[in-house]
Order: C-alpha cells, then structure tokens, then sequence
C-alpha cells in the first residue's frame, strides 16, 4: 500500500508539474485582445474605390448595353455612304448565358454539400477511391481512343501515385478529418448555413 499510495503521489506531481509547464507556456503564446480600429486604412480606401468605380461604370453603360443597338459601320468603324451594314451589339444573352450557369453552379454546390454531409464521417476515403476510380478510368479510355498518346501514360502515372497515396495515407485519414467530420455536422445540425451560402452566391451573380 506504501509503494502504491507514493506511485500516486508521484503521478500526481507528475501531472501537476505538466500542467503547470502547460500553462507557462501558453503564457507566452496565447492571444491578446486587440484593439478595434482598421489596420489597412489604405486598401479599404482602395477598396471602396474601385466599388464606387464599378457601381458608376455599371449605372451609366449598363442600360445601353443591355440594349440591341444597330450600326451601320463599315469594317473600320466609320458610317457607311452606300448602302448598309447592320452590326447587332445585344448583351442579353451573356446575361442569359451567365444567370443559366449560375444557377447550375449554385445547384452543383448544394448538391455537393448534401452528399458531403451525408457521408461525413466517410468523406476523405470516397474521395480517394474516387479519385482512384477517374485515374483508372482516365488511363482505360486514353489507351481505347488514342494508344500512341501521351494520355495513357498520365494516366497510368496518376493511378500509381494515387493508390500510393492512398496506401500511405489510409490509416491516417480519421485524425486528418476530425476538423472536416465536426464542420460537416455542425452545417447538418443548422441547415441555415445553407440558405446563407445561396442568398450570398445570388449576390455574387447578380454582381
């Protein structure tokens, strides 16, 4: 019982001196308050600048290119004298083109995010055989269309260094994504996180 209770109150010193070694040390390292005041006066100058740029770029050319204009020019831009040249300028359609693609993004990343959490704890070993699975599949059909290329060769190279990795890596994987696994349920466990996300892709398009 001696030795026992004095292995004890060995591991307890023990623990207390670590302890104590723990927190001097993050004496020395851990943050301190900051005050509040902007440290980059002169890039939130420039900042708010090149958004003010912008907003009057857009305010005076914007309706006019969103309009069709017809012109008759000739191939140096000077009007014609005999007959006509019609030059359609319309911009709606990269509006069109740009919402459409937009809205496939914003779709693709939801999408994504619901697959992702869905298979938190999961995630990092799906992505690897995927990866395994498209370097595969690039090799494959490299050597059915074009055998005497280089693309075979990539991808024989790209399968060989991902299963590698993926051998070197594997066990590994459950400390490399705890941070991932624990971000993955905390948007599972507040789904506005989502909507968020959206509005503000919404506002970056609109932009």
């Amino acid at each position: 019982r001696g030795r026992r209770s004095h292995r004890r109150s060995n591991s307890f010193r023990k623990m207390h001196m670590r302890q104590n070694s723990v927190q001097l040390f993050m004496k020395q390292v851990r943050g301190e308050v900051q005050p509040k005041r902007c440290r980059d006066a002169l890039f939130a100058v420039l900042f708010c600048a090149q958004l003010a740029a912008m907003v009057a770029v857009g305010v005076i050319y914007g309706p006019y290119a969103l309009r069709s204009i017809v012109e008759d020019t000739d191939r140096y831009g000077e009007p014609e004298d005999e007959g006509t040249h019609e030059v359609h300028i319309t911009y709606i359609n990269v509006v069109i083109v740009a919402s459409l693609c937009g809205g496939f993004s914003a779709s693709l990343s939801a999408l994504a995010l619901a697959v992702m959490t869905v298979i938190a704890g999961r995630l990092v070993q799906v992505a690897l055989v995927f990866s395994i699975a498209m370097a595969f599949a690039w090799g494959t059909i490299g050597i059915g269309l074009s055998p005497r290329s280089f693309v075979p060769i990539t991808g024989i190279v790209a399968l060989a260094l991902t299963v590698g990795y993926t051998f070197v890596v594997w066990d590994r994987i459950p400390f490399a994504s705890a941070n991932l696994h624990t971000a993955l349920n905390g948007v599972r466990a507040n789904m506005g996180l989502v909507i968020v996300a959206l509005v503000f892709q919404a506002f970056a398009l609109g932009w």
